[in-house]
């Protein structure tokens, strides 16, 4: 968990000073007035594969057996990140928007940038994470049912 938070500030922070050296805002002014639709329309897409992973599951314990206890958690685990990013997001925009806090330091806007910067990747990952269960899912019913066909079973 603190090397994924690791990683998102790196990414944040590397394209802050990208963003900074070719002097472009498009990134960051659509991501001002988008971050929080973007993140709400992950988590609806990331609610809906869930859904479809659950179901896979659930049809994969029953064919062959086994148990998926840590899987529950780690699907509301998900839900909640992406919750607390919403929330996040929320307050770096409200601190940024703020001339009390921009007049504290000169840098606050800096450090707001790199956080929803942050914030947006995480959001891309936690997605990618949850696609990529679904292939791995996939791999596992074609491996399952092939060693079923070659060991004669229907």
């Amino acid at each position: 968990m603190i090397k994924d938070i690791a990683l998102y500030l790196v990414i944040g922070i590397l394209a802050k000073l990208l963003i900074s050296f070719l002097h472009s805002a498009l990134l960051l002014t659509f991501l001002e007035s988008n971050i929080i639709t973007i993140l709400i329309a992950l988590l609806a897409i990331n609610i809906t594969t869930m859904s479809v992973l659950l179901t896979k599951i659930n049809e994969l314990a029953e064919k062959f057996g086994g148990k998926f206890t840590r899987t529950i958690p780690s699907l509301k685990k998900s839900i909640y990140e992406q919750l607390a990013l919403i929330v996040l997001s929320c307050l770096i925009l409200v601190v940024k928007g703020s001339p009390v806090i921009c007049k504290i330091s000169h840098w606050s806007v800096d450090i707001c940038d790199v956080l929803l910067l942050s914030v947006f990747v995480a959001g891309i990952y936690i997605l990618y994470d949850t696609g990529k269960s679904i292939f791995i899912l996939a791999d596992f019913d074609k491996n399952a049912n092939e060693n079923k066909q070659s060991k004669g079973e229907k």
